[in-house]
């Protein structure tokens, strides 16, 4: 690598670091609220959701869109991935998403869709709130994203960033808003130790409105870590710790999340979200993964308490 390019790289990645800082010392100043487009908060895809979604500073598959976007830089070949959410009663949420190598620097685009189903209308005109007199209606949320990402290295690191921009949609009953946002990301590898060092800055735009009244999105700001161990004889493990910090609802969650490839072909996984509900089992997560030449099968298992258990599975393919 030539002195000239080193530079550039380095006055790139410094921008890069004060951008962040500066979306990060913004939010902080916006203060807590309550933020519009929850669905945004719902992770996609078994693998993390079976690490309790602490895939961040490790991800390398089109579910990087959603995650990080610096780690659709980390795909090898192109890949599609589809994954299904069964959520609470009555509410799903699919996510396709596709990521394809090249010269360029890598591309993705995802879609992710949750609906509710069957809601009761309760409009207290019988004198009883309680009573569904008005019938049923259905909820739609929908973001499609369009991402890139690209890599360098820079002395002993490999650099990872990317970005996304992104539509954001939702549909209650008769009523519906829109708006865009944008996601920036960037995962720092180390070539010597294994480690990994990511920064995501996630759902930065406008707000969506219903008539006149508007809720910015969940703004979250997600830094992690990350390591890969290969453990020889006993397979591969890759470890995880990211972080939510939820500007405009006031939240933050911890997640170490564990993968272990204990055969070439086979994964189990786990991890815990620090700062859920106190109610048994509320931020466990669990799953098992099955990787056979192009195809990979995942599924998580992700109890809520009182709500009830989800169940996730994902489908991918490389070509």
């Amino acid at each position: 690598m030539t002195k000239h390019n080193m530079t550039n790289q380095a006055k790139f990645l410094m921008s890069l670091t004060a951008l962040f800082a500066l979306t990060a010392s913004m939010a902080v100043a916006s203060g807590a609220g309550t933020s519009g487009g929850q669905f945004l908060r719902v992770g996609v895809g078994a693998r993390a959701a079976g690490m309790a979604g602490a895939l961040s500073p490790i991800v390398d598959d089109p579910t990087a869109i959603y995650w990080n976007p610096a780690g659709l830089a980390m795909l090898e070949k192109r890949e599609v991935s589809l994954s299904y959410n069964a959520y609470f009663v009555d509410t799903a949420q699919q996510f396709l998403g596709y990521g394809h190598p090249s010269k360029y620097g890598t591309f993705g685009v995802g879609i992710t869709m949750l609906s509710v189903g069957s809601i009761e209308k309760r409009s207290a005109a019988s004198g009883d709130a309680d009573v569904p007199d008005g019938g049923e209606f259905n909820t739609q949320d929908m973001a499609g994203a369009l991402a890139w990402a690209n890599k360098f290295d820079l002395n002993a690191f490999a650099m990872h960033y990317g970005a996304a921009l992104k539509f954001v949609s939702s549909d209650l009953d008769a009523a519906s808003a829109s708006t865009f946002a944008a996601d920036l990301g960037v995962i720092a590898a180390h070539k010597a130790s294994n480690l990994s060092f990511s920064l995501a800055v996630l759902n930065l735009g406008g707000e969506l409105k219903f008539v006149d009244e508007g809720d910015p999105l969940p703004l979250n700001i997600k830094p992690g870590v990350g390591y890969r161990r290969d453990l020889g004889k006993m397979g591969k493990l890759n470890l995880a710790l990211d972080a939510d910090i939820l500007v405009n609802d006031g939240l933050t969650y911890v997640q170490p999340g564990v993968e272990w490839w204990f055969h070439k072909n086979f994964a189990f996984r786990t991890g815990w979200q620090l700062g859920r509900d106190s109610d048994a089992g509320v931020g466990f997560a669990a799953g098992l993964g099955m990787r056979k030449d192009a195809i990979g099968l995942d599924y998580a298992f992700v109890p809520f308490g009182g709500l009830g258990d989800t169940h996730r599975v994902s489908l991918a393919y490389r070509f």
